[in-house]
């Protein structure tokens, strides 16, 4: 991963030029590298990775809800009950 500053000075470069291979040139690089640079978004969220949840936060808090008050007047719980 390249510096911040680098970048920085790469993009300042590159409109300046509109050169990918000046640029390059320039600061001894290559010029596949300078093109990753200038193109790639820094800044940008990056997706979560792995397996997507089946429910969300709030469908599981309400199951727990569920849960703890059928359990509070002693009955049995189980997926039908839930329901």
């Amino acid at each position: 991963m390249h510096s911040i500053d680098l970048i920085y000075k790469v993009r300042q470069l590159y409109s300046r030029h509109k050169n990918y291979r000046k640029v390059a040139t320039i600061l001894k690089m290559r010029h596949n590298t300078i093109m990753y640079m200038v193109k790639n978004d820094y800044g940008r969220l990056k997706k979560k990775r792995g397996p997507k949840n089946k429910i969300t936060s709030r469908d599981r808090t309400k199951i727990k809800r569920e849960v703890r008050r059928l359990q509070s007047s002693n009955q049995k719980v189980s997926q039908k009950n839930s329901k």
